[in-house]
């Protein structure tokens, strides 16, 4: 970032041998970077120079899955409850989604250091809606509904790191921090609208165990 705002070589080096301690950077006389110095509105920015598909799939994508992480943890113990599970037995399983959570981020991260970070994230989200939809049937026992919403949450949480991490990597250094504040803003949307749609799907009256496949 500092080589594109043209600091001076000083304060890139005092910087990067924080970054770095221990390299030597004395024979280096000049910093370059690969990319074009952008100019205008950063925001206009993210939709041109071929970014647009890129910015509408991440917008989508932190979208669909901030929605799912707040419906889950909005309305998933009452639908559990409704299921026929009992309410402590209910709070048990709507707390994995979230345990689940706390390791699908890492396995995302070591896996996307491993392979096409892609094909990790869609991997992660292919099976965050597969064991979304699993929860339903699952839900009425106890066991079955654990495991589902364990397994559920490591999928979706691992999805949302990922998608945010794919997010530093498509801009460039100079639209980076725009990049990824608009991404999330788009997510807090959608994280929105998951909490007030779980509401409308119950009040259609559909069976408990379909509200998940949506």
């Amino acid at each position: 970032f500092q080589v594109s705002q043209g600091k001076d070589r000083a304060g890139i080096v005092h910087t990067l041998s924080r970054i770095l301690p221990g390299r030597d950077f004395s024979g280096v006389s000049e910093f370059v970077l690969n990319e074009d110095r952008q100019t205008g509105f950063p925001v206009v920015s993210l939709f041109t120079g071929g970014r647009a598909p890129k910015t509408a799939s991440l917008w989508g994508a932190l979208f669909m899955t901030q929605m799912t992480v707040f419906f889950a943890a909005s309305w998933m113990t009452a639908i559990l409850t409704q299921q026929g599970l009992t309410v402590r037995g209910a709070i048990t399983a709507a707390s994995l989604f979230t345990a689940g959570g706390i390791f699908g981020p890492m396995a995302c991260g070591w896996l996307s250091d491993r392979l096409r970070p892609i094909v990790v994230v869609c991997a992660f989200e292919a099976g965050a809606a597969t064991l979304m939809a699993a929860i339903g049937p699952a839900g009425s026992t106890q066991l079955t509904a654990m495991i589902a919403v364990f397994f559920a949450g490591f999928c979706t949480f691992g999805a949302l790191g990922g998608v945010i991490a794919l997010g530093a990597s498509v801009y460039p250094t100079a639209m980076r921090a725009t990049g990824l504040g608009w991404l999330s803003g788009t997510g807090r949307v959608g994280s929105l609208v998951g909490a007030v749609l779980g509401g409308v799907l119950i009040a259609t009256g559909l069976p408990k165990s379909q509200l998940f496949y949506f």
